[in-house]
């Protein structure tokens, strides 16, 4: 994977940091990996991973289950999903940082299909001729805080409920808004541009969570995150012992 990606994955789930006032990503910064497909994200274990075009039902589920006590969830080859009717001990809290924009501009299909694999592989076909002629998959992501577990190990013998086939739980999840939307290779947009700007009938908005302005709002010293700026980005699993 291209090692700028893998920052930006780190660093969301909350597996890294960046220094205080740092200057806002804007740049784009292009992916590349072995490709995967399926109706779960793909996330190795202990690893980072965006969760940016995970169905809205399954990013409902996960952030309902984590506003109740430890998310757990199972995870194989063909992804991950949550394991309903399954808690563990513990609970989340937000700690917010300063806000962080990053943009990234994805110009292959492998490139697709790796950063969102959820619909990465459906995307990619449909847009095998825009491809070929300079178009892109533009992402913009505002970052404001994380929420972390209290929990820093779990084993089997602690979990509660039906948890047949639980494997690990989400350690913490990267907090803010995103966008997802068709642009054209080598035509660099900022975070903001993204999330809040079309531009021309070739930009076209395949996916989004939260706003610029909701996220302006958060301050460094919010105890909870704002309206506008509460979606989850990326989360970080931990396999439970």
């Amino acid at each position: 994977m291209n090692a700028r990606v893998l920052l930006v994955l780190l660093v969301l789930a909350g597996c890294g940091g960046g220094k205080k006032d740092a200057k806002p990503k804007t740049a784009p910064a292009t992916s590349a990996s072995a490709s995967s497909s399926g109706s779960k994200a793909k996330v190795p274990a202990n690893l980072g991973a965006l969760i940016l075009d995970w169905r809205p039902e399954h990013r409902a589920d996960l952030e309902a289950s984590m506003k109740t006590g430890l998310t757990i969830l199972h995870f194989d080859a063909d992804g991950i999903g949550p394991v309903k009717g399954c808690k563990g001990p513990g609970v989340y809290a937000f700690a917010a940082s300063d806000r962080t924009e990053t943009a990234l501009q994805l110009t292959t299909a492998e490139e697709i299909k790796v950063t969102l694999p959820t619909y990465g592989t459906s995307i990619a076909s449909k847009m095998e001729r825009e491809l070929a002629d300079g178009g892109s998959i533009d992402i913009g992501i505002v970052s404001v805080g994380k929420t972390t577990t209290t929990w820093n190990r779990l084993t089997h013998k602690e979990l509660k409920g039906d948890c047949a086939g639980a494997t690990h739980f989400v350690r913490s999840a990267a907090i803010g808004a995103y966008a997802v939307r068709t642009g054209r290779k080598g035509h660099a947009r900022s975070a903001d541009d993204i999330l809040s700007r079309a531009e021309g009938t070739h930009d076209v908005m395949l996916q989004k969570a939260g706003s610029m302005t909701g996220c302006k709002r958060a301050s460094f010293v919010d105890s909870e995150p704002r309206e506008g700026c509460n979606s989850v980005l990326g989360i970080e699993l931990q396999k439970i012992e």
